[in-house]
This record gives structure tokens, sequence and C-alpha cells, in this order.
């Protein structure tokens, strides 16, 4: 047991220093790609973000499809989309002492962002879907 535990802890510790190491070079990456195409810096925090938001929830479907198991990878998407809708804005209202606007158009963005998503997620060897 004592063993198998040092194990699983290491495998964790490398995973930590890959994850740190990589999101190094994801930013980097990103700099010097949107000073290249001459983006904006909001279109460069909106792309990383999307990324490093959205690949907890693909490496979830890819190792859940890898090992046969489609409802875990289903189920951390929509546990994710979930958790986006419904805490996050009610945690950022909880903490700030401001007031937070809220707009038709803002609600529109979202549900278009995950409808999308969901229809990606959908697509039979992309997102797990059979």
């Amino acid at each position: 047991m004592a063993e198998s535990l040092a194990v699983n802890v290491g495998i964790i510790l490398l995973a930590t220093v890959g994850i740190y190491i990589g999101s190094g070079w994801l930013e980097q990456s990103s700099d010097t790609l949107s000073s290249y195409y001459g983006l904006p810096l909001v279109v460069q925090g909106a792309i990383v973000a999307a990324v490093g938001s959205s690949f907890p929830e693909l490496a979830s479907v890819v190792f859940s499809a890898l090992s046969g198991s489609f409802g875990l990878g289903v189920g951390a998407i929509v546990g994710s989309a979930i958790f986006n809708i419904l805490v996050i804005p009610a945690l950022s209202g909880i903490v700030t002492h401001d007031d937070i606007e809220s707009s038709r158009t803002l609600v529109y963005k979202e549900a278009q962002f995950y409808s999308w998503k969901l229809s990606i997620d959908n697509i039979p060897g992309v997102g797990g879907a059979r």
C-alpha cells in the first residue's frame, strides 16, 4: 500500500511540474503569436483562458474514453458547465463589494459558447460520444 501511495504521489508531483512548465510555454507561445499577428491582449487572454480552462475537461474525456468509461467524461464536461454557470457568478457576487452588471447580450454570448462546446463534445470521436 505504501509503495503504491509513493508512486501515486510521485506521479502527481511530476504532473504538477509538467503543467507548470507547459503553462510557461503556452504563455510564451501566445505572446509570440499574438505579437506576430497583431492580436489585442484581450483576444490573447481569451484564447489562453479558453485553452487553460478547457484542457482539464479534454483530458478527462480522453482518459475516460481510453478506459472505456464514457459517462465519466460527459459528467466532467456537464459538471464543469454547471459549475461555471451557477457557482462562479454567485461567488463573484458574494466576494465583490461593487455592483455586478449583466445584460441580455452577456447571457446570449455565454449560451452560444456552451451550446458550441456541447455540440463539439458530442461529435463522435472528438468529445467521447459514440
